[in-house]
C-alpha cells in the first residue's frame, strides 16, 4: 500500500491510539510550538549571548540553508547581542550585519555542547556530550569554547539571513505572540468575531495566534472545554473568555516548566494524547467524542466534562478529572521504544 491509500488508512486512525505505522508516516509526530521554540531561545540566550562567534560549519544541505554557506560563514568575527522569537520564528541580534534566522520545522532543534538539548515526546533523547549532534546543520564555535549546532532529521527546518527581520514575509503576517503580546480579552474577541471558520483551525493559523499549533490549541479547547468545530465568530462571551484565559494560562505553564511535560499538570491532555494504546479499561462511553479533522481523528472533551468546567472545576488544577483513566504505562513504553529506532 503506497501514497494516497496509505494515507487514506491511517486518516481514520484516532491519535490516542494510533499504531506505529502512523508515525511512519509523520501523521503523529510532535512538533515545536511556542512553548519548545521559546525554550531553544533561552538555551541560546544563556549560552551564547555577548558571545563572539571564532568560526562557523555549514552542511551540505541546500534545502533547510537557505543562503548560501559563505554567506553564513562571513558571520565568524560578529557577536551575538541576543536570541529573539516571535511564535516559531527565531534568529540571533548581532553587533552588525545581517541577523542568521532559524524555523525549527517538524523536529530541528539547538544544541550547545554540554547542556541538555530539547526533547521531543517519543523521539530519542540526544547526548549532550556527543558533538557534532546528529543531522547537524550549522554549527557556531564561540570565542570562549562555547559550540552551539542546530540539527533537523528530517529537513523541514530552515536557516537564512536577514538585515531586516520583522519585514520578511514570515513575520509580516504573524499575528500576536501569546507569550510576548497577549492581546486584551476585549481585542481578542474582536479578532475571533472576524473569523468565520472553526475555532481549531483559528487558533492553528499563524496570522492569528503566532506559535500556537496541534498541542497548544488542543489543550487551549479542553481546558476551555469548547468544541473544536465551533465556529469562532459564533462563541458565546463566557466561551470567548475561557480562550483567552486558558491560552494565556497553557502557554505561559509550558514555558514557565521549560517544556518539561513530567511537570505539566497531571490534569492536561497532553500526558494522553500521545499514547499508542487505548486508555486501560477504555473510556466511559459518554466521556469523549471523536472527530475526523484533518488527517487524523481526535477526542474531543464530552459535554459532561463541559458541564463541569461551567461549574467551577478548573482542569488546570486540582485533581485529574474522570474522564482521564491513567493508562498502561508498561505497554506505551515499549511502543516507545519501538517508535524510536526509526530515528536511530
Amino acid at each position: 500500500m503506497e501514497g494516497k491509500d496509505a494515507v487514506r488508512e491511517v486518516a481514520r486512525i484516532p491519535v490516542m491510539c494510533a499504531p506505529l505505522r502512523a508515525v511512519k508516516f509523520g501523521l503523529l509526530l510532535p512538533q515545536p510550538e511556542l512553548p519548545e521554540v521559546e525554550f531553544s531561545r533561552r538555551l541560546v540566550q544563556k549560552s551564547l549571548a555577548k558571545k563572539r562567534i571564532s568560526a562557523v560549519k555549514v552542511a551540505n544541505d541546500k534545502i533547510v540553508c537557505q543562503v548560501p554557506a559563505g554567506r553564513l560563514k562571513a558571520l565568524k568575527g560578529r557577536t551575538v547581542k541576543q536570541c529573539r522569537r516571535w511564535g516559531k520564528q527565531l534568529w540571533f541580534e548581532m553587533d552588525k550585519g545581517p541577523s542568521p534566522m532559524f524555523h525549527l520545522g517538524m523536529t530541528g532543534s539547538f544544541h550547545v555542547k554540554g547542556r541538555n538539548s530539547l526533547k521531543y515526546v517519543r523521539l530519542k533523547e540526544d547526548d549532550p556530550k556527543t558533538w557534532p549532534p546528529k543531522f547537524w546543520k550549522v554549527e557556531f564555535q564561540m570565542s570562549d569554547g562555547t559550540c552551539f549546532a542546530m540539527s533537523d532529521p528530517r529537513r523541514f527546518g530552515r536557516i537564512g539571513l536577514s538585515t531586516s527581520v520583522w519585514e520578511e514575509p514570515c513575520m509580516a503576517k504573524m499575528g500576536f505572540d501569546p507569550l510576548l503580546q497577549m492581546p486584551r480579552v476585549e481585542d481578542f474577541a474582536r479578532q475571533l468575531a472576524r473569523r468565520s471558520g472553526d475555532i481549531k483551525a483559528v487558533l492553528l493559523d499563524q496570522s492569528f495566534a503566532a506559535g500556537v499549533g496541534n498541542w497548544v490549541a488542543d489543550e487551549v479547547l479542553y481546558q476551555a472545554a469548547v468544541h473544536p468545530q465551533d465556529v469562532a465568530k459564533n462563541l458565546s462571551p463566557n466561551a470567548v473568555k475561557a480562550l483567552h484565559r486558558t491560552l494565556r494560562q497553557v502557554v505561559k505553564k509550558a514555558c514557565q516548566v521549560n517544556t518539561d511535560a513530567k511537570k505539566f499538570p497531571r490534569t492536561w491532555l497532553f500526558h494522553y494524547r500521545w499514547e499508542l494504546e487505548p486508555f486501560e479499561g477504555g473510556l466511559p462511553a459518554d466521556s469523549t467524542t471523536w472527530l475526523e479533522l484533518g488527517p487524523v481523528e481526535v477526542k474531543a472533551p464530552s459535554l459532561r466534562m463541559a458541564k463541569d468546567v461551567k461549574s467551577g472545576f478548573s482542569p488546570l488544577e486540582g485533581a485529574p478529572p474522570p474522564t482521564c483513566p491513567p493508562c498502561n504505562g508498561r505497554r506505551n513504553e515499549e511502543k516507545r521504544q519501538s517508535d524510536e529506532t526509526i530515528f536511530k
